[in-house]
């Protein structure tokens, strides 16, 4: 087993909001409780998130936008923007902050900087010496603008 392997297997992911974290607008969260494996709580804003159509099981997406994130969409707005999320997406941002993880690759904690969550911040706001490196939703978008522009075949703008 690899060392990464074994450090996942040690987290576990629940959509079960044992301790109220779960607000409307949270899509979810990490935890690490004192006697218990540390786990991403999964909350039901997310489970609204869509998905993207490179999954062969997916059920015409072209005819159920409301379900698939969508090429033509995404290249009609032409920005990268909050409309290439999908809730793995969601998943790496919470894995992002898994220190077990994290720190073993980049030496060190991986956080939500202040000015630092969602595209307009992570472009335009965060402290790109610095606190790009050590946010979240940095890599995030990093991995959303690699992985939709060669799906898309679409260079994107930044946002707005």
């Amino acid at each position: 087993m690899r060392h990464w392997q074994s450090i996942l297997t040690g987290l576990t992911i629940q959509a079960t909001d044992s301790i109220n974290n779960c607000g409307p607008d949270t899509l979810a969260y990490l935890k690490f409780p004192q006697d218990a494996k540390p786990h991403i709580t999964l909350c039901p804003p997310v489970f609204k998130k869509k998905a993207f159509t490179m999954i062969k099981a997916a059920k015409d997406p072209e005819n159920n936008p409301d379900h698939y994130v969508r090429c033509q969409e995404l290249q009609a707005n032409g920005h990268m923007s909050y409309l290439m999320e999908t809730m793995g997406a969601t998943l790496l941002h919470e894995y992002m902050q898994y220190n077990k993880l994290v720190e073993s690759v980049y030496g060190t904690m991986i956080d939500d900087q202040k000015d630092g969550y969602g595209t307009v911040d992570v472009y335009n706001k965060l402290e790109k010496a610095t606190k790009s490196r050590l946010n979240a939703d940095s890599y995030l978008y990093y991995v959303l603008e690699r992985f939709w522009t060669e799906y898309c075949q679409t260079r994107w703008l930044p946002p707005r």
